[in-house]
């Protein structure tokens, strides 16, 4: 993702890719800016405010602790607003704001879930996400 390092950054061609001390790492799961007053309040014209407020507060916690996790790891999905629908690129753009708050010593692991990607992920819908989060798929 362009907004702050990715695993591939920081751990490339497989260096720094095994650990044999001991360390630790935050999962987070759907962000999905979006989802609370799409579909749990049912709003007519749903806002992600507080998603938004959800998750910069979770970033601002990621970047208190100490020692610094080896990396953070968020599940999809990411946005609510899947591929071709018309919030998608602004919930994106909020939420690359967000993380680019992240402590650059902290690597970004973004996984896709179905409103990344789609129900029925396509190449389009694949390389969409790729475009705004990174590879679709890593190891370490």
């Amino acid at each position: 993702m362009s907004t702050s390092k990715t695993i591939h950054e920081y751990f490339p061609q497989g260096q720094g890719r095994e650990w044999k001390e001991p360390f630790y790492f935050l999962q987070a799961a759907d962000c999905q800016l979006g989802l609370i007053e799409r579909y749990l309040e049912k709003k007519e014209n749903p806002g992600w405010s507080k998603e938004v407020d959800l998750t910069r507060r979770a970033i601002i916690a990621a970047n208190a602790m100490r020692p610094k996790p080896k990396f953070l790891v968020i599940c999809g999905d990411l946005v609510d607003a899947m591929p071709g629908w018309k919030d998608r690129d602004a919930q994106v753009k909020d939420l690359k704001d967000i993380l680019k708050n992240l402590d650059n010593e902290i690597p970004l692991v973004c996984v896709c879930g179905n409103h990344d990607v789609g129900d029925e992920p396509t190449v389009d819908s694949v390389q969409l996400y790729q475009r705004d989060f990174g590879p679709d798929f890593f190891t370490f």
